[in-house]
């Protein structure tokens, strides 16, 4: 049957494979299936800082673009046949930024606000970062870290194009603890990944060599390890990824809790409906990327 899977839905045996052994077949087909419906839409992140959704819907249909809310996420906006994005109503003016309902999400699962000192360890694109700044009401501080200099360049970009200034972008090896940073009430570690919540925007990852990723578990669990040290007595720490393989998601959390004492799991998001503490999205189920959410408690 996994052969039959793989032909189905044009992926790889062995990524069919993990899908099975992780969640069964019924779900792992649901999955697969997931990673076909595209509805040819953009979605938005508003900029609250600067326009209300119900103000940018408006501006939108004046201006005769397709846009619609997303019934989980108070903050998207699905846009349709919206071409080049950068020739968009509201772009030049930092109205929004391009994120994915589960990114958003992520993002708001940091529960920051304005009195914050705030760590995104590997943040580029910025998304994220952008969003958290935009709870935090543009207050408090966001140090948005990546270690390779061209990127954090486009987080900047992004973060004055949004009228963003509790956003400072630095050049920092998220594997080398920097005590220079000090310490802070989040930290996001939104972490390199296989990718394989994402096959929809990247299908060359519908076959990729299976045995490349066996290095990634090892590498994450490294930087949210260096990454904890930053945690403040009292302060959370959220792992996140966009993939689905529990190697990289639930055994991570496992793994980290046994060997951490001083950290507890905490549930976020709990209006999204599921039987974890952690919270896994899916195509099929929540209409997002497929992403994994987890959150820990300092004492």
């Amino acid at each position: 049957n996994i052969k039959a899977l793989s032909v189905k839905y044009s992926c790889g045996e062995d990524l069919v494979k993990g899908f099975v052994n992780d969640y069964g077949e019924a779900i792992a087909e649901n999955i697969l299936k997931g990673f076909e419906n595209t509805d040819n839409s953009v979605t938005l992140r508003v900029n609250t800082l600067k326009i209300s959704i119900d103000e940018l819907l408006e501006k939108f249909k004046e201006n005769n673009i397709t846009a619609r809310r997303v019934a989980i996420c108070d903050t998207a906006l699905k846009v349709y046949s919206a071409g080049d994005i950068r020739s968009l109503y509201g772009y030049k003016q930092g109205l929004f930024h391009v994120q994915d309902v589960a990114s958003q999400l992520c993002a708001k699962a940091v529960g920051a606000n304005e009195n914050m000192r705030v760590l995104d360890v590997c943040a580029a694109p910025g998304g994220k970062s952008f969003s958290i700044a935009e709870y935090m009401s543009g207050k408090g501080e966001i140090i948005s870290c990546d270690k390779y200099e061209q990127k954090i360049k486009m987080i900047a970009t992004g973060a004055y194009r949004l009228g963003l200034n509790n956003i400072k972008s630095l050049l920092n090896n998220g594997e080398v603890f920097n005590s220079d940073l000090g310490s802070f009430d989040r930290v996001l570690c939104d972490l390199p990944c296989s990718g394989l919540g994402i096959m929809v925007k990247k299908p060359e990852i519908r076959y990729k060599n299976v045995a490349l990723l066996d290095n990634l578990p090892d590498l994450q669990y490294h930087l949210l390890c260096t990454s904890c040290e930053y945690v403040k007595s009292g302060g959370m720490l959220i792992y996140s990824t966009c993939t689905l393989r529990k190697c990289e998601n639930e055994q991570i959390v496992e793994k980290f809790l046994n060997e951490h004492s001083d950290f507890s799991i905490v549930r976020v998001l709990p209006e999204i409906e599921r039987n974890e503490d952690t919270l896994t999205l899916f195509p099929h189920q929540n209409g997002t990327d497929g992403f994994f959410i987890s959150a820990f408690i300092r004492e």
